[in-house]
């Protein structure tokens, strides 16, 4: 099930170059076609960390991929596509940042989110659902 709109919980942003830094040295790593997903929990580099901390996200689009248009608009649905799945299947506590490939140009929404839920499950940060009879 998939919750949209205000029932989301808050996703915060990983701004400063430590923070990107902290997540490739201590974290995991899982690659696919038109995504690298980079995963760390908090807790293992910094200190008085709530146990359920909120989730942090980050992406990187390089100039291999595009020109200044065609990076924004994949920077658009990657933070679409964080919102909505890291939102409802990720771990929360843990930093993630998608790091996008020369592939994901082409690539629809449904297929961005369809590769992140696989990344998260190939890096054991996706959260437990409660099945509803």
């Amino acid at each position: 099930m998939i919750i949209s709109g205000s029932d989301l919980p808050i996703i915060g942003k990983l701004r400063n170059h430590t923070e990107f830094v902290n997540v490739s040295k201590y974290g995991n790593k899982a690659i696919a076609d038109g995504i690298i997903l980079r995963v760390a929990k908090r807790q293992t580099y910094e200190q008085n960390v709530p146990k359920n901390e909120k989730i942090r996200l980050g992406h990187i689009v390089t100039k291999k991929i595009g020109k200044a248009v065609i990076r924004n608009k994949i920077k658009r649905k990657l933070r679409v596509a964080g919102r909505i799945i890291l939102a409802n299947y990720a771990k929360p506590g843990y930093d993630y940042v998608l790091i996008s490939r020369k592939k994901i140009v082409d690539y629809p929404l449904d297929k961005i989110n369809s590769e992140l839920l696989i990344l998260l499950k190939n890096t054991n940060t996706l959260k437990k659902q409660k099945i509803i009879h």
